[in-house]
C-alpha cells in the first residue's frame, strides 16, 4: 500500500475511532509507537495522518505532552488560543505548571492551542500582530504569567491583537499596567494561612527566610513583627532574614537565622525551603524533629524531597483549569472578572507538622 493510502486509512480509522466513541473527546491518544504499531503503520505515516487531522480539528498537538482528542468533526473547534510565554522553560517558571491543566481544560473544551514565545513577539509590528490573529483565527490570548513593567512594550502589543486578553497568574499591579483581566494569589492571604498552621502546630519561634519583595509586596518589616504577636510568635527581628536561594551567601545567612533559634521556617518559596532542608540535612538537623520548614507555591516537586514538603499551594493546575474555562467564553471577562482572586491552601506532608 503506498503512503499515501496508508497515511488515508489512518485518517479515516481514527475519525470513526472517535466517532463511535472508541476514542472519546478530551482523552489523549497512546504513545506514538504504540498507537502505530495497533494500526499496522509506521511512526512516520502515523505523524502525518495526526498532522492532516489537527488542520482539521480532530486533534491537538501539544508538543510534549502528546496528541489529545478536540474534536469529532461534527462540530468545529469551540476557539482557537495563543499562548504567549518567554522561551526560558525553568523550574521556576510558573507557565510550567499552569500550561499543563490549561491544555488539558482546552482539548476537553474543544479549543486549539498554539504557543508563540515573547522574544518571537517582539520583532513583530502592531500590524503584522494583528493580522497574524486574524489570519490564524485565534479567538483570545493566554500570558501563564504576570509582571508587566510601565509601558510594557508586549502589554502595547497585545492591546491591538482585536481579541481577548486573560493573563493567569499576575501580580497586583498588572490589572492597572496592562488593562488585562488578571487571575492571581492572594499573596498576603496565602502568607496568613501558612503562618496560621504553624502557629497551630504549636510553634513559637517562626522565622521567615525570604527575598525582601516577598516581604515588601505585602507587609513592611513592622507588619511583619505586628502580625508575629498577633499569632503569638516570639517577636524577635533576628527571626526575619533576607535572600534569595542562588545568593552565594545563602547558607551564611541561613546559618545566620539558626543562631536565633528557629522551631521553624516559613520560608519566602519552595524552592527555599528545599535548600534550607538540604543544608539542615547536611548539619545533622533533623526536619521537622529539630526545625519544622514550610514551603510557599506548591512546586509539585516537593512531594519528592526528603521529607516531602509541606507548603501552601497556590493549585497551579487549578489556575490553568479556570483560565480555559474562562476563555471559552471571554464574555466572562468584564468587570466582575477582571482582578480575580484564584484559591491556595495547606497541602501538609512531612517537612512542617503539628508538635508531639
Amino acid at each position: 500500500m503506498k503512503i499515501s493510502l496508508k497515511k488515508e486509512f489512518v485518517i479515516q480509522k481514527i475519525k470513526a475511532m472517535i466517532r463511535n466513541g472508541e476514542l472519546a473527546i478530551g482523552t489523549k491518544l497512546p504513545r506514538g509507537t504504540e498507537f502505530a504499531a495497533a494500526l499496522g503503520v509506521s511512526h512516520i505515516t502515523l505523524r502525518a495522518a495526526l498532522e492532516e487531522l489537527a488542520k482539521e480539528g480532530f486533534v491537538s498537538l501539544v508538543h510534549g505532552k502528546g496528541t489529545f482528542i478536540t474534536g469529532d468533526g461534527r462540530t468545529s473547534a469551540a476557539g482557537k488560543i495563543l499562548i504567549v510565554r518567554d522561551g526560558v522553560h525553568t523550574l521556576r517558571n510558573v507557565s510550567t505548571y499552569i500550561l499543563p491543566g490549561f491544555e488539558k481544560r482546552c482539548c476537553e473544551l474543544q479549543l486549539l492551542t498554539e504557543t508563540v514565545s515573547t522574544d518571537f513577539l517582539k520583532n513583530s509590528s502592531h500590524g503584522t500582530f494583528r493580522s497574524i490573529i486574524r489570519k490564524n483565527g485565534f479567538s483570545a490570548v493566554l500570558i501563564p504569567g504576570g509582571g508587566f513593567t510601565e509601558n510594557d512594550p508586549l502589554a502595547a502589543l497585545l492591546k491591538v491583537c482585536g481579541v481577548p486578553v486573560l493573563i493567569a497568574h499576575g501580580t497586583a499591579n498588572d490589572p492597572e499596567r496592562t488593562g488585562f483581566p488578571v487571575m492571581r494569589t492572594n499573596y498576603a492571604g496565602a502568607w496568613d494561612t501558612g503562618a496560621g498552621f504553624l502557629r497551630s502546630c504549636g510553634f513559637k519561634r517562626c522565622a521567615v527566610f525570604s527575598n525582601a519583595s516577598f516581604r515588601v509586596k505585602y507587609y513592611s518589616d513592622k507588619e511583619f513583627l505586628s502580625r508575629f504577636e498577633e499569632l503569638s510568635f516570639v517577636p524577635d527581628p533576628r527571626l526575619i532574614v533576607s535572600a534569595m536561594p542562588d545568593d552565594t551567601d545563602f547558607e551564611s545567612k541561613l546559618e545566620m537565622l539558626l543562631k536565633a533559634t528557629p522551631e521553624a521556617i516559613f520560608c519566602g518559596s519552595d524552592f527555599f525551603a528545599t535548600r534550607v532542608c538540604q543544608y539542615l540535612a547536611a548539619h545533622k538537623i533533623r526536619v521537622p524533629e529539630d526545625i519544622a520548614v514550610l514551603g510557599f507555591g506548591g512546586y509539585p516537586g516537593g512531594n519528592f524531597c526528603v521529607p516531602a514538603l509541606s507548603t501552601v499551594d497556590f493549585q497551579y493546575n487549578a489556575i490553568g483549569e479556570k483560565a480555559a474555562e474562562l476563555l471559552s467564553d471571554p464574555r466572562q471577562l468584564g468587570i466582575e472578572n477582571f482582578d480575580i482572586f484564584t484559591p491556595h491552601k495547606m497541602l501538609i506532608r512531612e517537612s512542617a507538622v503539628p508538635k508531639k
